[in-house]
């Protein structure tokens, strides 16, 4: 069996012609080394055992929230998800709250956990800004691409005098001619 290369039309664009360069996203990596940082924050969290009883119940609710947004960032990050950079901002507020009130305890520990989590924060953040971006310059060049096209449709007279002109709007499922008359 022979495959032949046959001509036929060729469509294609100019970058001047066409929606422009997409904007660059966020690197991988990025996201991997939060999902790093937030490990080493989450084991920080995991192994603090040195809290007074008066702040025992402020850091174990704050952590029953952020450790299990802490698990799911990481998970979503390695399933490469949208929402890894928005779950992992929401663990880093939860885990920075942490950091604080565990300052008063532990000082070494807190601001190993609090930079952790900050950069963490840090990373997930420029990447969620880069999703933005890229998802602001697609609703416009789908909002575009979706825009109705006007054209000139001709319809013959049925009173034997000169054909009518109407403007059609053409959309992506409908053709309306539209009557100013």
């Amino acid at each position: 069996m022979s495959i032949t290369w046959k001509s036929g039309p060729i469509v294609a664009w100019t970058e001047s012609d066409g929606p422009g360069r997409v904007p660059p996203v966020a690197p991988r990596r990025l996201m991997f080394a939060s999902a790093v940082a937030l490990g080493v924050a989450f084991f920080g969290v995991i192994t603090a055992n040195t809290v007074c009883p008066d702040h025992a119940l402020w850091i174990d609710a704050l952590a029953t929230f952020t450790v299990v947004l802490t698990v799911t960032a990481v998970v979503a990050t390695l399933k490469a998800s949208a929402a890894a950079s928005i779950i992992t901002l929401a663990a880093c507020c939860g885990g920075l709250s942490i950091a604080a009130v565990d300052g008063v305890h532990e000082i070494t520990r807190s601001r190993v956990i609090a930079i952790a989590f900050a950069v963490a924060g840090l990373l997930s953040a420029f990447s969620a800004m880069t999703a933005m971006r890229l998802r602001r310059w697609e609703s416009v060049v789908v909002a575009d691409a979706l825009r109705p096209l006007p054209a000139e449709l001709s319809a013959p007279a049925t009173d034997g005098s000169s054909p009518t002109t109407a403007p059609v709007s053409v959309g992506a499922d409908e053709v309306r001619v539209l009557d100013h008359s």
